[in-house]
């Protein structure tokens, strides 16, 4: 086991004990051992937090190591497997044999092999983020993209939600450039009229849109509004089905199918044969199972109107959960590490929440009202958004404050990966590649003088790590397409 995964156990459970308590939440589902197919998938965006699309991979299987299991199957086995993306290829973060692909293992001397920087120090903001994967340059690639929530699967960026006419669109990664990045519509009928329906993907209708999207088990998963619905990329057709919740019922209840009531279906992501969710309203964590429809409460302050009896749908206002003691406030983006550990923003909530899928126990990573870069509990947040990660590190989008922000997980250390904090840069940032200096922005900030970095006049709200250009994209207000590299 690598000595960074080691860390990583360490710093999660300091964390754990210096931020809120932990809460551990039992479910007969919810366990790393649950039985699935074919790999896991990060949300990039609400919503969802990261470009993972083990659906789309191949590959053969592999022992899983002294722990015995199958590699490749999309369940970790320990002590074996560190990782089980339902895949065994190689560079994605989880290698061959289900061992984590951890970058910057050597940040911080000299420049070696698979590392695209080294300034020799382990800070960013200085051309070299600390994990020595990143120039932390900026382009933006479009303006006025069709969505605001977005995944990768390496060839397509994937795009859902507002600005969207109610369809999924994509546009292929090569094709995009400064300032061009076409996007066509993916499934939906479009124009936003009539009730949801599902069937083949161009005659299929797609609610306003808003939730997380996922890859998993040969589909690409989105939440529309009380709904958990999904694309079948095998199918000739795309077709869209409705995998659990009723569009004309909101609240909370388990159940199966379209007997699940759901309220604001927001983040999501895949691991194990199951899709987690986050629902915004009720401030809880969800599973549910794609193959029998099951749907599962894993973590959350459960309402007290669980039947779905004090809740007003027209406005969204839940009567339920106004327990001050909830152990989430406004969860809303979630990412998946393919090892078993889900990480949540909770953005009204000023933190990032960890739930452990093995021991089901949420808790907390960081936490607090403010803005402060540091190690462990001595970090401040101000209204994160988005989040994704590269298999070392998560990156959430910090709106308020007009900067990404980067979370060594092996070290828990917290620094702003672009953009400076309060500072509005230009409004159009077309070309602009900040991070070398070569079109820098200069002006005044927070009293002092900054250039050389790059600036946004808006603020990220959903991210994904894509592994197949090792590269960071992000839409942000205004549905700005943006790519750090």
């Amino acid at each position: 086991m690598t000595t960074r995964f080691l860390g990583w156990l360490a710093a999660v459970a300091v964390l754990a004990a210096c931020g809120d308590s932990s809460t551990a939440f039992t479910s007969g589902t919810g366990g790393s051992t649950s039985t699935g197919g074919g790999g896991s998938g990060n949300t990039g965006g609400s919503n969802t937090g990261g470009s993972h699309t083990g659906g789309s991979h191949t590959g053969g299987s592999n022992t899983g190591g002294s722990g015995g299991g199958t590699c490749g199957d999309g369940v970790l086995d320990p002590p074996g497997e560190e990782c089980d993306d339902g895949g065994t290829v190689a560079g994605d973060g989880c290698d061959g044999s289900c061992q984590l692909e951890p970058v910057g293992q050597t940040c911080g001397d000299t420049l070696d092999a698979g590392e695209k920087c080294d300034d020799g120090n382990l800070l960013n903001g200085d051309g070299c983020n600390p994990t020595c994967n990143f120039l932390t340059q900026v382009t933006e690639l479009a303006v006025g993209v069709p969505g605001s929530i977005l995944t990768s699967d390496g060839t397509y960026l994937y795009l859902w939600g507002q600005g969207g006419n109610c369809q999924i669109h994509r546009a292929a990664i090569a094709q995009c450039a400064p300032g061009s990045c076409a996007f066509t519509p993916f499934v939906g009928v479009g124009g936003c009229a009539g009730a949801p329906a599902d069937g083949p993907g161009a005659t299929a209708v797609l609610g306003p849109g808003g939730g997380g999207l996922a890859f998993g088990a040969g589909k690409l998963f989105f939440g529309d509004g009380h709904t958990v619905r999904a694309v079948d990329l095998g199918s000739a057709t795309l077709d869209v089905t409705t995998v659990a919740g009723d569009p004309n019922r909101c609240g909370q209840l388990d159940g199966v199918g379209g007997a699940a009531v759901m309220s604001d279906v927001r983040g999501l992501a895949y691991y194990g044969g199951l899709l987690y969710f986050v629902d915004a309203n009720m401030a809880t964590l969800r599973s549910v199972d794609p193959q029998s429809g099951q749907v599962t409460l894993l973590a959350g302050q459960t309402p007290n109107d669980n039947a779905n009896t004090n809740y007003d749908c027209a406005t969204n206002l839940c009567c339920g959960n106004t327990n001050p003691g909830a152990p989430m406030n406004s969860p809303r983006y979630i990412a998946s590490d393919n090892s078993g550990s889900l990480f949540i923003v909770d953005t009204n909530g000023s933190a990032i929440r960890r739930y452990d899928i093995g021991s089901t126990t949420l808790s907390t990573i960081v936490s607090g009202v403010g803005y402060v870069d540091g190690v462990g509990a001595a970090v401040r947040m101000d209204r994160p958004r988005g989040i994704t990660s590269d298999g070392t590190s998560l990156y959430f989008g910090e709106q308020d404050e007009n900067t990404v922000r980067q979370i060594v997980v092996g070290t828990a250390t917290t620094s702003t990966f672009v953009g400076v904090r309060g500072c509005a840069g230009p409004a159009n940032l077309a070309g602009m590649s900040g991070g070398d200096g070569s079109q820098s922005w200069t002006g005044n900030c927070n009293a002092g003088a900054v250039a050389g970095k790059p600036q946004f006049a808006v603020g990220a709200i959903s991210l994904s790590f894509d592994y197949g250009t090792k590269a960071i994209y992000a839409v942000a207000t205004g549905n700005r397409l943006l790519r750090f590299e």
